[in-house]
């Protein structure tokens, strides 16, 4: 995969609004519904509680942040085999838990064929400290496509910025989570932007982040940088899966224009 195509991946994966959908879910195998589960986890950019209850009555809650699995809640749901049950109220849920959690996700949904879905902020009240689990890999452990589970056609206006200012990138930073990888660019244009996710990155992954709202919101955040350096700044996508990138050229205006008009014609 391209340095372009793997930051057009996390644009298209982070263009969601972060909020998860409540209500009942209709599903028709056990396999399709653990794929509904996992996606209400994966929607959950700033903590959620989330809460399932099957057609038989039994009840599943769940605590995830910057879209990963980070806590069940007690008291399990009735039925359940002693390791199943030992997942709960657990603060450490890692990777060797994955193939006991799709075995859990798979067991919850073959008890019926729709979920009641409610979901709550958390705020501060999670740790944003736990490492938690990725709902690709539990989909993967269960047999499902990580790659196709999540698929959205949402995030289109991202990837045509992208390919309108690939010319002009001079540098850019994947962030994923905590993770920040430089995936274009070198010299001082690199050191610049590696050195500015380094300095802001606990920033950008803060709930207190006073921008966070805006960029929430709209998806984008331009800034305009000494004009000696010739470049602005532009932070794209959502909370926890971004991309920030130096652009050639200081016309903050022209960059916010290209957005808003990439939105006005996707939205038609």
């Amino acid at each position: 995969m391209s340095d372009l195509d793997r930051l057009k991946e996390v644009l298209r994966r982070s263009a969601r609004d972060g909020t998860t959908t409540s209500g009942r879910i209709r599903y028709g195998t056990g396999p399709d519904g653990v794929a509904r589960m996992l996606e209400q986890v994966d929607a959950a950019v700033l903590a959620q509680r989330l809460s399932f209850e099957f057609d038989d009555g039994s009840r599943f809650i769940c605590e995830a942040l910057g879209r990963r699995l980070v806590r069940l809640l007690a008291p399990p749901p009735r039925g359940l085999t002693a390791e199943q049950v030992a997942l709960f109220d657990r603060d450490d849920l890692g990777g060797e838990e994955v193939r006991m959690l799709s075995d859990l996700f798979i067991t919850l949904c073959e008890r019926g064929s729709r979920i009641a879905v409610t979901s709550d902020p958390l705020g501060d009240e999670t740790n944003p400290s736990h490492v938690g689990i990725e709902p690709a890999a539990i989909a993967r452990a269960a047999g499902l496509s990580g790659e196709v589970l999540f698929e959205t056609k949402e995030g289109s206006s991202h990837e045509a910025l992208l390919d309108a200012l690939q010319p002009s990138l001079r540098a850019a930073i994947l962030i994923e989570g905590e993770e920040a990888t430089l995936v274009c660019g070198e010299g001082a244009e690199a050191g610049f932007v590696t050195d500015w996710a380094d300095n802001s990155l606990e920033d950008l992954l803060s709930p207190k982040f006073p921008l966070l709202g805006t960029l929430e919101t709209n998806g984008i955040l331009v800034f305009a940088l000494p004009k000696t350096t010739g470049n602005h700044l532009l932070i794209a996508g959502r909370h926890g899966s971004l991309v920030v990138a130096t652009v050639r050229n200081g016309d903050v205006t022209a960059t916010l224009d290209r957005w808003r008009e990439l939105n006005l014609s996707s939205s038609r």
